[in-house]
């Protein structure tokens, strides 16, 4: 019983750190009032999505919390592309 419950938060705690370890692939699709925004990981499994006002402050506050796990953010390419 004990080895078990070892053994379980022995996995908690890798799962945990493979987690924080997980690279990010965030896409934006930006329209004159909202931007919408998915980060993928590596599998190509959808980690969040969502919708904010299309402003540089509402986007970096989404993507905050993920910086040092963000790789190479993709945009939908438009008329409001650079």
């Amino acid at each position: 019983q004990q080895t078990r419950a070892a053994a379980a938060r022995v996995a908690a705690v890798t799962q945990r750190r493979r987690s924080l370890a997980m690279e990010f692939f965030p896409g934006l699709d930006v329209s004159m009032e909202r931007t919408a925004i998915c980060l993928v990981d590596k599998r190509g499994e959808v980690q969040m999505q969502t919708e904010v006002v299309t402003d540089p402050d509402a986007i970096a506050a989404v993507l905050r919390p993920f910086l040092p796990r963000l790789r190479h953010a993709g945009h939908e390419a438009g008329s409001l592309s650079p």
